[in-house]
């Protein structure tokens, strides 16, 4: 109750303002304002649950091409470990075979004469 020992005011949509809606209320009319209020909340609910699983949908598909782009990424990672492990050992390659030509060179040129 208010200050004033009055009940607080009812919403707009159950207010009445004249004996006319008051005895709307008791009508057809009342009840099938309300079935258009119950209409409306239904049809914002429908909207609501389909707006939900095109969400549900779309984090569906998004958590997918995460997984995807994961396991695509592990394997970049192998490949991309095993051709460095390559390269490097082809550059060992290269410096042994520097290093034994230079030997080679100056075994030559050291024992040439003998």
């Amino acid at each position: 109750s208010t200050p004033h020992g009055r009940p607080p005011p009812a919403p707009p949509f159950a207010r009445p303002c004249g004996r006319a809606q008051i005895m709307a209320g008791y009508s057809g009319v009342g009840i099938a304002q309300a079935r258009l209020h119950c209409d409306v909340a239904l049809n914002v609910m429908r909207d609501n649950i389909a707006m939900m699983a095109e969400r549900d949908a779309k984090l569906n598909d998004l958590q997918d091409k995460s997984t995807a782009f994961q396991s695509t990424s592990q394997l970049f990672h192998r490949h991309s470990t095993s051709l460095s492990w390559k390269a490097r050992w082809q550059q060992y390659r290269l410096i042994t075979f520097v290093s034994a030509l230079l030997v080679w060179g100056v075994f030559l040129i050291v024992f040439r004469h003998h």
